[in-house]
């Protein structure tokens, strides 16, 4: 099962990217969209049986808290 924010290669084309969207066809299809690093912002999908598990991608992580301000 793909989960969102984990890096996945495509078995096929060797296409590596980090998993963005996820489809449920009504039939049964389930497809996942990924985003490679080379160019952001362009997705492609893959059949969720032709993807393996790479790592965890790198995501920004959570940012820190800033430091309260007084509103004086």
């Amino acid at each position: 099962m793909v989960k969102l924010g984990q890096l996945y290669k495509d078995s096929i084309t060797g296409f590596e990217g980090t998993a963005v969207s996820i489809t449920d066809y009504l039939y049964g299809c389930r497809r996942a969209g990924l985003e490679g690093a080379s160019k952001p912002g362009e997705i492609f999908y893959f059949d969720e049986q032709r993807l393996t598990s790479s790592s965890l991608a790198r995501t920004g992580g959570l940012m820190p808290t800033p430091p309260a301000r007084d509103p004086k």
